[in-house]
């Protein structure tokens, strides 16, 4: 073992340098918080959606993904295929 050792030594040092780094940034990462409060991220004022826009958003955001239920739903001889 000792030649293959002294053969990739650079190698070895790399990945060691590399491990390092990982568990550098893993202990940033533990550090950081899991939420940010929006009023803290955006400079500006927080807009709220007034309700009926809100649903209307949520809706055209289901409608790709709802699509072939909606088609099965519509037209039974419908096949999945997208």
């Amino acid at each position: 073992m000792r030649g293959f050792k002294i053969a990739h030594g650079q190698l070895a040092a790399r990945l060691r340098n590399a491990f390092d780094r990982i568990t550098a940034l893993e202990q940033t990462r533990a550090a950081a918080p899991a939420r940010i409060p929006v009023r803290e991220a955006v400079e500006t004022d927080v807009v709220k959606l007034a309700p009926e826009r809100k649903l209307l958003t949520n809706l055209l955001k289901m409608v790709p993904t709802k699509r072939r239920v909606v088609c099965c739903i519509v037209s039974p001889r419908t096949t999945n295929a997208p």
